[in-house]
């Protein structure tokens, strides 16, 4: 493992059992790893496995298989996780797709927003506490006199912006986003982005993203690791999986990036990918310098 790698992922594979005869391969073996203050992205069509590897790496699905290291703790298992647990419940955090299910209906902001900073006993006075949150909430741009409102009582945007500031509480050394603005109206997500863009500058933390948008994916990336089928086909720096995909199918996937030219949008060529041809099996190949596709 390199000192520069912040997380590391060897060979992680999570299988869930249906039923006695049929198996959902949801991550089927990827390795790859997260550079100490750089932005890593995961993409992929949906069902590709992208969130059950953010799930892995904060400990919510146990590997079949494989290991997940942090700051060169093995994590990936219930065992090793508790003996690590010190190491990962305040230097690791998430904001999920979905603000309104990850954020408790029956807490006020307030409660939400505090609950990492007090269980972790960072704030034992209650006034310092108090001017915590009101400093995280205006970090994020929200107006402090919000604390006391219930999550259903503000808007869907509001809602990522609590989940942001709970997840920088504790000034973590990597955030976990899992689509974090998929469900968000497109100005919203621009703010958002714009917001994570001036925190991580802020606070210096290392920023494993997760999405479907390719033309996000390459304005906010370092490093980009494209997913189909349970598999990373390719892993390689953001600007050139743009200008020189190697993999069939992140060809096809970039090729349906929308353009704003209606003109064009009707005439470009769409390059197909046939799926019949795809081998799972293949080995990680190098392509170029830092660049990475499935043989």
């Amino acid at each position: 493992m390199s000192e520069s790698d912040l997380l590391r992922v060897v060979d992680y594979h999570k299988h869930f059992h249906i039923s006695r005869n049929f198996t959902v391969k949801a991550v089927d073996g990827i390795s790859f790893e997260v550079r100490s203050g750089e932005v890593f992205s995961l993409v992929g069509e949906s069902g590709s496995g992208k969130s059950t590897v953010a799930k892995g790496v904060m400990g919510i699905y146990p590997a079949n298989k494989g290991e997940i290291y942090f700051k060169g703790h093995l994590i990936s298992d219930r065992k090793s996780y508790k003996k690590a647990r010190k190491h990962v419940q305040k230097d690791i955090q998430i904001v999920f797709q979905d603000s309104a299910a990850a954020l408790n209906p029956r807490m006020k902001v307030k409660d939400i927003i505090s609950e990492p900073l007090v269980v972790n006993k960072i704030f034992p006075s209650k006034g310092e506490l108090i001017e915590r949150i009101d400093e995280l909430m205006l970090q994020v741009g929200l107006d402090p006199l919000f604390k006391n409102k219930y999550p259903n009582e503000i808007s869907g945007g509001q809602r990522q912006r609590v989940a942001i500031a709970r997840a920088i509480g504790l000034n973590p050394d990597l955030i976990v986003a899992d689509e974090p603005v998929a469900s968000l109206d497109v100005s919203i997500q621009a703010q958002i982005i714009t917001l994570f863009e001036y925190l991580r500058e802020e606070k210096n933390f290392t920023f494993f993203f997760i999405a479907h948008d390719l033309a996000l994916v390459r304005y906010i990336s370092d490093r980009v690791g494209v997913m189909y089928g349970g598999k990373i086909v390719e892993i390689c720096p953001s600007e050139e999986l743009f200008k020189n995909p190697w993999h069939p199918y992140t060809r096809s996937l970039l090729s349906a990036i929308p353009v704003p030219d209606p003109i064009y949008e009707k005439q470009k060529p769409l390059i197909g990918f046939d799926k019949s041809k795809f081998n799972p099996n293949g080995a990680m190949t190098k392509v170029a310098d830092d660049h990475y596709a499935l043989a």
